[in-house]
């Protein structure tokens, strides 16, 4: 009996170093990561102003609400670029109703400095470049939105010093999530997103807004945001500022807005616009 008994053990650790063998050879799935809903790509798009197309998903049990913007850069009358940083803050819907844009989002994070004179100003961590003039140099090599001298945008792991001279504007941000179709977001916190990308033409810039609320649906990590983006069409991206700082306002183009979502923080510093400059017929 005990001679049966080893042999029976010897035959099952073959067999458990057989499987073992036969599955060291394929890489196992990616654990943790959230199914993305099944129906993103065959959701239509529904032109909120020219140039600028929306749709949104209303998300499920785990994945919260997300939006999706699509901007066509060949559109003459379409403008995309930061607005000058607020140092006392500034609620979206404020900035919106002001420059009568389209679309309003977060974008460089910031901190807060004490200034002897004024209090507590909110100025930009990371390169901040708008309307020609720098308010912030780059502390290290972050992702950037940027527009280049002949006035394509681009998103790059940080900048030279050269290149940020000749920049019409850059906004910083975190760390890129998808570089040259490559996903290198982090599978880390679960947290609301405001996040914008380009396809491998730099044709259609795209923004991805992702809401989080309550216990179960707190947002997605930066690699799920990524795999997103790659779904709609999009070769690189990156992080704006997000979770309390997050938020998204919609309108018809003279201010008023049909849709805002907004994190817990009331005021921000730094924002990305979309906006009509050109006929709107």
């Amino acid at each position: 009996m005990p001679y049966m008994l080893e042999k029976i053990g010897l035959a099952m650790a073959g067999v458990i170093l057989f499987l073992y063998a036969g599955c060291a050879g394929v890489p196992p799935p990616e654990e943790g990561l959230l199914p993305l809903p099944a129906d993103i790509q065959e959701l239509p798009w529904h032109r909120i102003a020219p140039g600028v197309d929306y749709k949104t998903h209303p998300g499920n049990r785990e994945v919260p609400q997300l939006h999706f913007l699509r901007v066509d850069l060949e559109n003459e009358n379409v403008k995309v670029s930061p607005y000058p940083p607020q140092e006392s803050g500034a609620e979206p819907l404020h900035i919106a109703k002001t420059v009568k844009a389209s679309v309003v989002i977060s974008a460089t994070p910031f901190r807060y400095v004490l200034n002897l004179m004024r209090g507590f100003q909110m100025e930009p961590v990371g390169v901040y470049k708008a309307e020609g003039v720098l308010y912030s140099q780059q502390e290290k090599k972050w992702g950037v939105l940027w527009k280049d001298p002949a006035g394509e945008l681009r998103i790059s792991d940080g900048l030279t010093r050269e290149s940020l001279k000749r920049t019409q504007w850059a906004a910083g941000g975190f760390e890129p999530i998808l570089l040259r179709g490559r996903n290198i977001g982090v599978h880390g916190e679960r947290t609301a997103r405001t996040a914008v990308g380009l396809d491998a033409e730099a044709r259609y810039f795209y923004i991805v807004v992702v809401e989080g609320n309550g216990f179960l649906r707190r947002g997605l990590t930066s690699r799920e945001t990524a795999r997103i983006f790659a779904n709609i069409g999009a070769s690189s991206a990156m992080n704006f500022d997000g979770g309390n700082s997050a938020f998204l306002v919609l309108t018809n183009g003279e201010g008023e807005a049909f849709y805002a979502y907004q994190g817990r923080r009331r005021s921000m510093a730094c924002f990305l616009l979309v906006e009509q400059v050109g006929p709107t017929d």
